[in-house]
């Protein structure tokens, strides 16, 4: 209906709902989308940004599912390590 109206909608596909999912369920509030650059990892923010991607780790699906494998603790604990990476602010294709 939103589309229709000529606002521009886009939506993850299953598997990165389903990411989301089980972050919430580890009582993590983050976002787990894909964009035109690859998969990222985002948390909510109370600011406006000119970059509101900024700072949402670029990871893949598959390292996400090992990550969410793990203990509760181990899983909150590296998800947030994932937000310290540097080397993961960029797409994979730019590394």
């Amino acid at each position: 209906e939103l589309a229709s109206r000529g606002i521009d909608v886009t939506a993850s596909p299953e598997r990165e709902w389903q990411i989301t999912l089980r972050l919430h369920a580890a009582g993590l509030p983050f976002s787990y989308y894909r964009t035109s650059a690859g998969c990222r990892l985002g948390r909510p923010g109370l600011t406006f940004s000119d970059e509101p991607e900024a700072g949402h780790p670029f990871i893949e699906p598959d390292e996400m599912d090992v990550i969410l494998s793990g203990s509760l603790e181990s899983v909150r604990e590296n998800v947030r390590g994932l937000f310290e990476r540097e080397d993961l602010m960029r797409p994979a294709s730019e590394r």
